[in-house]
């Protein structure tokens, strides 16, 4: 699968060039936008939310993120696919993409901001420190 950056011109005329060949040899083609992977910024800032208000409100890490998946932001974990026993399929987390991985983590700080326990945000670099401190303390967290 070839992927175009239509901003560059030499793939613009290399992709219509590849539409027409396709279109002389009848070949059916799909085009989906590209979304890229999440940025390591991205993955780090949400596996500190869901540690740091798990810990903060008594739950694990995996049942906060299953919280997450359900109630809080669940359209950029939906698959669509069922398990054998019908339930739904969620992506895990380094599967998202830059837009579902912000999406995933404005909807997580609205809710912990309501729920009464605030997350630093992602460029607030004291209150990330502090708050992974305060994390590091914590003895015996699972």
């Amino acid at each position: 699968m070839s992927v175009y950056n239509l901003n560059n011109p030499n793939d613009y005329l290399r992709f219509f060039k590849d539409i027409e060949r396709y279109k002389d040899n009848k070949q059916v083609i799909e085009v989906k936008k590209f979304h890229p992977q999440q940025s390591d910024k991205q993955a780090r800032y949400i596996h500190f939310m869901i540690s740091y208000w798990a810990w903060k409100n008594g739950e694990t890490f995996y049942d906060t993120l299953h919280k997450i998946q359900l109630h809080i932001s669940p359209v950029p974990f939906y698959t669509g696919e069922k398990d054998k026993h019908g339930n739904d399929v969620f992506k895990p987390l380094s599967s998202l993409t830059t837009a579902e991985a912000s999406s995933v983590i404005r909807n997580f700080l609205d809710f912990a901001g309501m729920n009464g326990t605030p997350i630093p945000e992602i460029d607030d670099k004291v209150g990330l420190a502090y708050c992974k401190k305060e994390l590091e303390s914590a003895d015996g967290w699972v």
